[in-house]
């Protein structure tokens, strides 16, 4: 699929959801929610990385995130 395809009002349907939907609990937290606002199961190597390796998971996601804070400190 490519986003580039679709008209770019659709594009903000999917934070409105996110943000307003009544369908999108406390209990969703940390929830993905796919283009065009609809809930997403991600892959399993996804939730994963998600996860701290003190939670069984990979850690990925915060080893990214450190990096994303690192590379840009000097812009903040």
């Amino acid at each position: 699929m490519r986003a580039a395809l679709y008209p770019a009002k659709l594009g903000a349907y999917t934070e409105l959801y996110a943000a307003c939907s009544p369908d999108v609990t406390v209990e969703d937290g940390g929830a993905f929610i796919a283009p065009w606002g609809r809930k997403f199961e991600p892959r399993l190597d996804i939730k994963k990385g998600l996860k701290g390796k003190d939670e069984g998971g990979s850690a990925v996601g915060a080893q990214f995130w450190d990096w994303c804070e690192k590379t840009t400190k000097e812009f903040q």
